[in-house]
């Protein structure tokens, strides 16, 4: 059964009622109100937030190796154009701040098409619902969001990218 009650003060009556009519036994008796269907929506935000905060940092250790190995490799194989750079006059602070911007421009170009991927896929996941859910559920991409995303991208190519360019930066000229 489903029983509607207008005010909050009449629910124990209503409960009491339905037992003593033997249509309802204290075990079936479950008051669920708007405000305690707004708690259980809050909590469940909170532990689907923390899990995909998680994720995300998962995701940003894993790309930050991959950032790494890339720039490492990149390093071994210009060694021939660092130590040209070194002979020609160029100092350490020079070859760690071009690692580092290039690290940073690769970066920021991988933010931008990550948020072009994240904006059609909530175009998508909003389609799906309002067309076969029937739900109007829209799904936003934030401007905290996006400036948080590219500020962690730009960090990301500078801290990741530091290693690969003070061990370029190290190149000598004979080499």
């Amino acid at each position: 059964y489903v029983v509607n009650i207008v005010e909050d003060s009449n629910v124990e009556t209503v409960i009491k009622e339905l037992n003593e009519q033997s249509i309802l036994y204290d075990t079936d008796a479950k008051i669920t109100s708007q405000g305690t269907m707004l708690e259980d929506v809050k909590t469940l935000e909170g532990k689907v937030k923390g899990v995909v905060n998680v994720a995300i940092i998962i995701l940003v250790l894993i790309s930050g190796f991959v950032i790494v190995t890339i720039y490492t490799f990149s390093v071994k194989e210009r060694t021939y154009e660092i130590g040209v750079r070194r002979a020609l006059g160029a100092s350490e602070s020079d070859i760690v701040r071009q690692f580092i911007t290039e690290g940073m421009v690769t970066a920021v170009i991988s933010g931008i098409v990550t948020l072009m991927i994240s904006v059609i896929i909530c175009n998508f996941v909003t389609a799906y619902f309002i067309g076969s859910l029937y739900m109007d559920i829209r799904f936003v991409i934030s401007r905290e969001l996006i400036f948080s995303m590219f500020g962690i991208s730009i960090l990301e190519g500078i801290i990741f990218c530091f290693i690969p360019a003070v061990m370029a930066s190290k190149i000598r000229p004979s080499e």
